[in-house]
């Protein structure tokens, strides 16, 4: 089951599963989307795809995605809990609404998805979770403070899973993406950021390199060198030196963040 299946990192989640002979739940809150992805892996791959439509920013989305997938006679071998979202900006400016919705998204509903997945597939004895993290989860990140904080969580709560199940004949592990050509940076107000200049890894690369470490048991992967290193480098730098460096690179220019209030 891939969450968040419609569009950039959970989107090219689907496509690589379904290249490796995996039958597919895919979910999202977009119909139209869904239902379009899962005639194409069909066709494409010979596999089957069903979709559930969810919206897991709502406290009980999760468990009734959950009841669906019970009620429909599924079993999740592999989730990929992918779900999540961004916004952009100072925290103060934020609606409370889409902080809360965030914070539902990222955090909560995938907590609750992994309890309820986890409980059978250790009854099983066998299955794979792969949480999608991201490194704004490893140091402040000034502007989408809440995003990273979720993402930190995220971390924190798959590294500790990992632990506990072993020996169970599951995995748990966590997948933290840099920035992505996903259009993840567009939905979030994000595009001119110093953060999202450069070459990007595709969401296809991602996926690929999320399944794999997925497939090895990895507990913790962080996608290309360039990622690594500075996550590898923030352990050295005092905090007040990260945060500024953080707050550099995600800072809108000038003349946008004025035409943009």
């Amino acid at each position: 089951m891939v969450t968040g299946a419609s569009s950039g990192i959970g989107l090219a989640f689907a496509h690589v599963l379904a290249e490796h002979g995996y039958d597919l739940v895919l979910t999202a809150r977009d119909a139209i989307s869904l239902a379009s992805l899962a005639t194409e892996l069909r066709e494409r791959y010979d596999v089957i795809a069903v979709y559930i439509v969810s919206d897991l920013s709502e406290p009980s989305g999760a468990e009734e995605l959950y009841g669906e997938v019970k009620r429909c006679g599924l079993v999740i071998e592999v989730l990929i809990n992918n779900a999540g979202f961004n916004y952009y900006g100072p925290f103060a400016d934020v609606e409370l609404s889409t902080t809360l919705a965030m914070i539902q998204v990222n955090l909560s509903s995938l907590v609750i998805l992994t309890q309820l997945v986890l409980r059978d597939m250790v009854g099983r004895g066998k299955g794979k979770i792969l949480n999608i993290g991201s490194t704004a989860g490893f140091g402040p990140a000034p502007y989408v403070a809440v995003y990273a904080a979720t993402k930190a969580f995220v971390l924190s709560f798959s590294e500790s899973l990992s632990a506990e199940i072993r020996g169970t004949g599951v995995t748990v592990g966590v997948l933290c993406p840099g920035p992505t050509e996903s259009g993840f940076a567009d939905r979030a107000g994000m595009l001119q950021t110093k953060v999202f200049h450069g070459n990007l890894m595709t969401a296809k690369q991602v996926a690929e390199l999320g399944y794999q470490a997925m497939m090895r048991g990895q507990m913790t992967t962080i996608t290309g060198f360039k990622n690594w290193f500075q996550v590898w480098s923030m352990r050295f730098a005092p905090r007040s030196i990260v945060v500024r460096i953080a707050e550099s690179l995600l800072a809108l220019p000038k003349a946008t963040a004025r035409s943009s209030q």
